[in-house]
């Protein structure tokens, strides 16, 4: 479960500060909606999500951060092995605010656990 510490670290790291797409997303966190960011690849897309968090200055233990990305042995490749890391994430942390996946695209069955997750009505999830 290495892969929810590298990505927490990501959380820690000074960002450009881009406050006209932070307001754009704090927006959209008022709705009950699952966000979708989407764009070209190496965009910057998971820092501007990152980058608001740190502008709200929201704990990061509030956020279940996994970017697809740092899983440089694939290991996290079906609905299954996410389901694995989101319970070590709940016994090592307990239950986020919010839900991050960035590159989810590249998870068979991702949307049983998103819809499982948004179903329970007690997050914000962002996929990217």
């Amino acid at each position: 479960m290495d892969i929810i510490e590298q990505s927490k670290k990501l959380l820690n790291q000074e960002i450009f500060q881009r406050k006209s797409y932070f307001s754009l997303l704090e927006q959209f966190l008022q709705t009950n909606q699952i966000i979708v960011i989407q764009g070209q690849r190496r965009t910057g897309k998971s820092y501007c999500i990152m980058g608001y968090f740190q502008w709200k200055q929201i704990n990061p233990k509030e956020i279940f951060f996994l970017n697809k990305e740092l899983d440089s042995e694939n290991k996290i490749q079906t609905v299954t092995d996410l389901n694995n890391i989101w319970s070590y994430y709940l016994e090592q942390y307990g239950e986020p605010k919010y839900i991050v996946i960035d590159e989810i695209q590249d998870i068979k069955e991702r949307e049983i656990f998103i819809r499982a997750r948004y179903t329970e009505k007690k997050f914000k999830i962002i996929i990217s």
